[in-house]
């Protein structure tokens, strides 16, 4: 993988995903800690909710520099952007088909299976 920059927007997204990443995790542990019977405990944070947070909180980084940041392929980061694009169009188109229902209608919902 390439080197990061010691200085620029590589290093401060790597350095800022860092810092949210562990309070997360700690976080997350905590909770498994004091709830460990529970079926469904948070994991510690996945690469595509990495990815998802580079960006949303860095938009300007490239594929290959939040690639580069996770260690991953850009294909990989290509893959995870592509499915949040499509999860996003989804919840818009459901969110306004819900605006244009009219009053009193049945309600309906969007995420049918």
């Amino acid at each position: 993988m390439l080197e990061l920059q010691e200085n620029g927007p590589v290093a401060e997204a790597k350095a800022a995903l860092e810092s949210f990443r562990d309070g997360r995790n700690s976080y997350r542990r905590s909770i498994r800690e004091r709830f460990p019977h529970r079926d469904e405990n948070p994991s510690d944070m996945e690469i595509a909710e990495m990815v998802s947070w580079l960006d949303c909180f860095f938009p300007k980084l490239s594929h290959s520099d939040i690639a580069t940041i996770l260690d991953v392929s850009q294909q990989l980061v290509s893959r995870y952007l592509g499915e949040r694009q499509r999860e996003k169009a989804r919840w818009k188109e459901c969110r306004e088909a819900q605006l244009k229902r009219k009053p009193g209608s049945l309600w309906f919902s969007c995420w049918t299976v």
